[in-house]
């Protein structure tokens, strides 16, 4: 789905939100009155409803899309080498970012 010009968005997002916003009976009632009033406008907003509710189906942005098993030890970057150094213990992490030991490996410190 491709998102429409700018212009056309002004118009859409507010419509949009409030949608969302509603139940779904109120959301099916309040797309009802926008297709009388402009059909191609509620089509519109048909699809886009309908791409929310897949995302939300599908738990976008709700964790991480695969972890395999249960059991599996979640992936570590402990190995990975970056530049003239290797990864050897995660040493903290915050809400952007972690901190690594690491040790130089290119022989030259």
């Amino acid at each position: 789905m491709t998102l429409p010009d700018p212009e056309r968005w002004k118009r859409l997002s507010p419509l949009l939100d409030g949608l969302l916003d509603l139940p779904a009976p109120q959301r099916a009632e309040r797309l009802r009155v926008l297709h009388s009033e402009d059909a191609a406008l509620a089509a519109e907003l048909v699809a886009l409803v309908a791409a929310a509710e897949g995302a939300d189906g599908a738990r976008f942005l709700s964790g991480v899309a695969s972890r395999g098993a249960p059991s599996e030890a979640p992936p570590t970057l402990e190995g990975q080498r970056l530049g003239a150094y290797t990864l050897v213990a995660p040493l903290g992490q915050g809400g952007t970012g972690s901190v690594w030991r690491a040790r130089r490996d290119d022989g030259r410190f």
